[in-house]
This record gives C-alpha cells, sequence and structure tokens, in this order.
C-alpha cells in the first residue's frame, strides 16, 4: 500500500514539474492573450 502511495506521489510531483515547466515556457503568450481579452471586454 505504501509503495502505491510512493509511486502515486512521485507521478503527481513529475506531473506538477512538467506542467510548472509547460506554464513558464507560456507564461508570457498566456499573459499577453489575457490581457488583450481583459482590454476587449473593458471596451465592450
Amino acid at each position: 500500500m505504501s509503495r502505491y502511495t510512493q509511486l502515486r506521489d512521485g507521478l503527481v510531483n513529475s506531473m506538477q514539474d512538467h506542467l510548472a515547466i509547460l506554464l513558464k515556457g507560456h507564461w508570457d503568450k498566456i499573459t499577453s492573450v489575457g490581457r488583450a481579452a481583459l482590454v476587449e471586454v473593458s471596451e465592450l
């Protein structure tokens, strides 16, 4: 049972690391798109 939790925790941690790396890579794009969307919404 503890072996399973170890595996699961390891998987979750590696997925979180992967997501963090992906988000870091796309953060500038995400923020610029979000800013543009906010501007569009505020101009409505």
